[in-house]
């Protein structure tokens, strides 16, 4: 069987409104890291020497994109992001292009940077905190 990279394009991650996922645009890049968060311990049971045991895994998303003045129906700006932060609430939100199916997680937005350059265009970043591991059953009940 022959093998295949997995596109960069494909890692899109959408953010539930009321009524449906809408995609974030026009995202330059997404990332996923998950850190397993240990325990180390040295007491009199491990005669001196330092014990690791993993407790949880914290997991984030990052993205990158650029600012668009205007957008298509049914999709998520950088404005939509900024009101998401603003309230301080976790949102659900769909990732897609790194598993067979897509992943569904809720988060919160923790953090949102822009940068309007002299020349070029207007980009932000983003970092989401997941609450817990990624689900590939939609807890809305959508596809």
């Amino acid at each position: 069987m022959a093998k295949t990279n997995a596109k960069g394009f494909e890692g899109l991650i959408s953010v539930y409104d009321t009524t449906a996922y809408k995609p974030l645009v026009c995202l330059t890049s997404t990332s996923t890291s998950r850190t397993l968060n240990v325990l180390e311990k040295v007491n009199y049971c491990t005669q001196g020497l330092p014990v690791v045991e993993g407790q949880n895994v914290s997991r984030e998303v990052s993205v990158e994109g650029e600012v668009m003045k205007t957008l298509d129906a049914g999709e998520m700006s950088y404005a939509d992001l900024v009101e998401l932060i603003e309230a301080m609430q976790p949102a659900d939100f769909k990732i897609e292009g790194r598993d067979i199916a897509p992943q569904f997680f809720q988060g919160l937005l923790t953090g949102l940077t822009d940068t309007f350059p002299g020349e070029g265009n207007a980009t932000f970043s983003g970092t989401i905190r997941v609450d817990n591991a990624f689900a590939s059953v939609d807890p809305k009940g959508g596809a």
